[in-house]
């Protein structure tokens, strides 16, 4: 594996990722890469087209190779930009996760949902958005007088 820079991790595609989880993990790389690792077993019938993925069962794990985004590509583009792409991801999971995991990932799930919303809600306490110049141009009436003539109406379209 190659270094990666600390400032975006995914720029370089000649690196395989790797994200660990308390129940699943994933393997990010090309189709070279993860068959060189010994990821995926020799037999396996890869997708050949498109977004189906390929399930199998080994060694009480479950596996399923899919195809991904790769790095260079933006978010936001279509899914068919990188459709025959040489860009897959690997997901393993225990086929029978214990109780207590999947309770301590709700848990942990349910404790990052309660500090994005008091964060969300401090942020909205502090109104940062009231010193902008935009929301005071707004709420001045003697701008908003001096602007009005020379605005178009509204429903003018």
């Amino acid at each position: 594996m190659h270094e990666q820079t600390a400032a975006n991790p995914a720029q370089a595609l000649g690196d395989l990722f790797i994200v660990l989880d308390s129940a699943e993990s994933r393997y990010y790389g090309t189709r070279e890469q993860l068959t060189a690792e010994g990821l995926v077993p020799d037999g396996i019938d890869w997708p050949s087209m498109g977004f189906s993925w390929r399930c199998w069962r080994a060694h009480g794990m479950v596996f399923k190779l899919l195809r991904t985004r790769p790095p260079q590509v933006e978010r936001g583009e279509g899914r068919n930009s990188y459709a025959s792409a040489d860009y897959w991801r690997l997901e393993f999971y225990p086929e029978e996760v214990p109780a207590h995991v999947r309770y301590d990932q709700h848990k942990a799930a349910h404790e990052r949902m309660m500090k994005a919303r008091a964060m969300a809600m401090a942020l909205n306490d502090a109104k940062p958005w009231k010193d902008h110049p935009w929301h005071l141009a707004r709420t001045d009436e003697r701008f908003q007088a001096l602007m009005r003539p020379m605005l178009p109406q509204r429903g003018w379209r």
